[in-house]
Order: C-alpha cells, then structure tokens, then sequence
C-alpha cells in the first residue's frame, strides 16, 4: 500500500511529534527549570528497578529506532511482515498517540513532571483525558509505543513496552500514594469514578 520508505518517514514524523507533544505544553514546567543532577536525584529515589526500566525504555527505544530509521540489515531478522492494513493501523494509533499526549500534557500545564512528585500550589487536574483515565500520559506512551511496533513491523517495540508496563504499574501505585496524601478524599473520589489507564475498563 505504501512503500517502506514512507513507513520510515513518518516513524520520524511521530518521534518528533511525540517529543513536542510531551516538552512544548509542559515547557513551563517547575521540573524543567533544575539542573540534570537535581532531577537525577529525585528519580533515583524510584530505586534500581524504576530507575532501570526507564533508562532501558528510553535508551532502548532510541536504539531500535535509529536502526529501523537507517535500516540497519542486521536486524532483519526481528521483523513481523505485518500486513499493509496492520501498519495502516499502525499510522492511525500513532496520530492519535501523538495527539493524545499533547492534549493530556496541555490539560496540566505547570503541574506536568519527569518524576514522581508535587508540585508547589498544584491543583488536582480532572477534566480533559483526565475524565477519562487518571494517568493519560503513561496511556498515551502505551499506545504511542504499540503503533511503533505496528509502523515499523518490528517486535522488538513490543519488547519494550513489555518491559515499561511493569514500570508504569508501579510509578503509578506511588504516585497515587503520593497524591492520596496530597489531596485526601478528593483524589479518593476521583479514583472511584475514574479509571486508572484503559477509559471505562481498567
């Protein structure tokens, strides 16, 4: 249906419309604004097995990526030979990835963090995709990386969404502990009519 060299392209086009969905609406973010240590600091209190998931998500899904970009012939042998019609489903899931990550980014403004934390005079966010499930940015992650798989007819994507879900089920624990604490039995009336990444199933 397309040609592989398309595929390609617009592999690049949802990596670079990831990336600006995530920084541009957070750029005012307090997180932002400290220096690389302070923020490495306060992600190894998530301990080695939070610290190493994401360092092997992010670095890994670099790497694969960069190979399937340049079409490096020594991974031929982790390709699926989707069917034209998967990928196609591939490049929808990546727009609206995309698109949704921007928008759930956007709906907490100031309050967006790299880390698991608080931040000074934040409000609790529930309208937007925050209606729909209460952490979309990790959902949004979660999708964006299934498309990639689908985009790039490459297994090794889904390997590492494999590897990021236990992560991502455990930040999510903390920071619902964390935000229990932070805002009582409001955050507790929001958990019961909310869900947690899946809207109205999980």
């Amino acid at each position: 249906m397309f040609s592989e060299l398309f595929y390609r392209a617009a592999f690049v086009v949802f990596y670079i419309g990831m990336s600006a969905s995530r920084l541009g609406p957070s750029s005012d973010s307090p997180t932002l604004k400290r220096s690389r240590g302070e923020r490495w600091e306060t992600l190894k209190k998530e301990g080695v097995f939070g610290v190493a998931s994401l360092v092997l998500s992010v670095y890994g899904n670099l790497i694969v990526g960069m190979l399937y970009i340049f079409d490096v012939k020594w991974i031929g042998w982790s390709y699926l030979q989707l069917g034209p019609w998967v990928r196609v489903v591939g490049l929808v899931l990546g727009v609206v990835s995309v698109l949704f990550l921007y928008w759930s980014a956007r709906e907490l403004g100031e309050a967006y963090s790299y880390t698991v934390e608080v931040q000074e005079d934040q409000g609790l966010v529930t309208s937007g995709p925050y209606a729909l499930v209460r952490h979309p940015i990790y959902t949004g992650t979660v999708l964006f990386l299934f498309a990639q798989g689908l985009v790039s007819d490459n297994w090794l994507f889904f390997v590492i969404l494999v590897l990021l879900v236990p992560y991502l089920l455990v930040r999510i624990g903390r920071e619902e502990e964390m935000l229990v604490g932070e805002f009582g039995d409001r955050y507790r009336e929001y958990m019961r009519r909310s869900k947690k990444l899946v809207p109205y199933v999980y």
